[in-house]
């Protein structure tokens, strides 16, 4: 089994030191807010107003979800751009986006993938779903600051590695920040109360002092290829465009001791973790909470598209700090669909690790679905290969072997 950075010590008095220093500085947030100003019908006093309630609005979230307050600092000064970790811009456009695949639809923002900037599409609002944002058919700038907000914070939260989840309205859970969009009415995007899920917020707390969270493989030549072809029906316009959300679990006898993540830009030179080329992008736990596991992986065409999984030892167990990559031999793909432009992918991955030669069989093993059992709107032809891709005869065979698992509810 390779090992990258495993049980690498370096300097723990700096590490500790410079990780404490890196915690207490602000981590800013510069949104760009001059489209406000082509908000029809507003006075410039009410222009302004909105700017700093949309800024408000964003920075409350943050507060709530990474303390202590002003650990994620929010500003529209433009003095603090250049000095800041992640940009949202509110672009003064309708939000309409041609796939390559020739698909058109709506969306309300984007996190333009792989970058530290994302962007808010203002007609979104003002336009083509300007009543939900309207009280007695005028602007009401608490529901403009509401729904334009909850982008925007959903949207940077994506270059942190935060994903979505599949909450319905009404479910057994409520739905958060990170719904994916297509589950969220406009005239709930404008009034809803809009927090992240204590998972998110143990993402952003473990992915926070990173580069934004895409993926990197140039570790070897081993990893998998995610292709995107659209979103199924969908009731209401989305947050981002081309992604899908794919079923997580779980199981083993040592899940619980690791933490899976993909191997992304490295942010720290190695002094944190052990790694100068890379650093450990968490995904989820694997304890069976809803507060640290994830729900489903959330898969984003330009930042996504090649990754290379790997475990994370917890800290206090045996593997602390070890990092376990993902080998080609156990990765098994199932589900085979064949595309409309001719590209043939699966739509079930099962990753295994065999750590512990003391336990039988597999210690970890990681199940990835499309499907509309996790996403109810889940594309029909959105999957994965694998790089160098075996013979297309060899992962046939897999289809007919019935995987047992651990789900969450």
């Amino acid at each position: 089994m390779k090992s990258t950075g495993a049980g690498i010590v370096i300097g723990m008095v700096l590490v500790v030191f410079l990780s404490l220093t890196a915690v207490s500085a602000s981590t800013i947030v510069y949104v760009n807010t001059d489209a406000i100003n082509n908000v029809p019908n507003l006075s410039d006093d009410q222009k302004t107003q909105l700017k700093d309630k949309i800024v408000a609005d964003i920075q409350a979230n943050f507060d709530e979800a990474v303390p202590p307050p002003g650990t994620i600092s929010v500003t529209r000064d433009s003095a603090q751009a250049g000095s800041a970790s992640r940009t949202v811009t509110i672009a003064n456009n309708s939000g309409f986006v041609t796939d390559p695949d020739g698909t058109t639809h709506y969306v309300y923002g984007q996190w333009n993938s792989g970058s530290a900037s994302s962007t808010v599409n203002l007609g979104m609002f003002t336009d083509r779903n300007g009543d939900d944002y309207k009280t007695g058919g005028q602007w009401d700038l608490d529901k403009l600051a509401n729904g334009i907000g909850r982008t925007a914070a959903h949207e940077v939260a994506h270059s942190w590695s935060v994903g979505h989840n599949e909450r319905p309205k009404g479910g057994s859970r409520p739905q958060t920040k990170m719904t994916d969009g297509s589950l969220v009415s406009g005239g709930d995007r404008a009034t809803g109360d809009w927090s992240f899920s204590n998972f998110s917020k143990w993402v952003l707390k473990q992915n926070l002092n990173k580069r934004p969270c895409s993926s990197r493989t140039a570790h070897d030549a081993d990893y998998i290829n995610s292709f995107y072809y659209g979103l199924g029906s969908i009731p209401y316009d989305s947050d981002d465009p081309r992604r899908f959300n794919a079923g997580f679990e779980f199981q083993g006898p040592l899940a619980n001791q690791f933490n899976l993540g993909w191997l992304g830009e490295d942010s720290d030179g190695g002094l944190d973790d052990g790694s100068a080329d890379f650093d450990f992008i968490f995904k989820s736990a694997m304890e069976g909470s809803t507060d640290t596991d994830a729900e489903v992986l959330t898969f984003i065409e330009g930042a996504h598209d090649a990754i290379q999984f790997l475990l994370e030892g917890q800290a206090g167990t045996a593997y602390e700090g070890q990092w376990f990559d993902m080998e080609l031999a156990q990765v098994s793909l199932t589900d085979p669909v064949l595309r409309p432009d001719g590209k043939l992918v699966f739509r079930q991955i099962q990753i295994s690790w065999d750590l512990d030669a003391t336990f039988p069989g597999p210690d970890v093993e990681i199940f990835l679905t499309n499907s509309t059992l996790f996403d109810p709107y889940a594309g029909t032809y959105n999957g994965w290969t694998i790089v160098p891709e075996p013979a297309t005869c060899l992962l046939l065979v897999f289809g007919a072997l019935a995987l047992p698992r651990r789900r969450r509810s």
